[in-house]
């Protein structure tokens, strides 16, 4: 999948996929999560936000299934 460069402190890329519907996040050293049923609104409010590292522990940790990826 491929992600976006956000301009976040932890949350550093972002992907999508629209099919599937689930998001990647990419933090900080190289640690990535796979969240599954994630709307699509709640990734464009995600990649649209002013904070990706406020809106990533309000709107997501917790609310979506979670897959460790590396």
């Amino acid at each position: 999948m491929n992600r976006i460069r956000v301009p976040g402190k932890e949350v550093v890329g972002i992907g999508y996929d629209f099919d599937s519907h689930s998001l990647e996040i990419e933090l900080r050293g190289t640690r990535v999560y796979q969240f599954f049923n994630v709307p699509e609104t709640v990734y464009r409010d995600l990649i649209s936000c002013r904070s990706p590292d406020d809106f990533f522990v309000r709107q997501i940790i917790g609310t979506y299934r979670t897959l460790k990826l590396r």
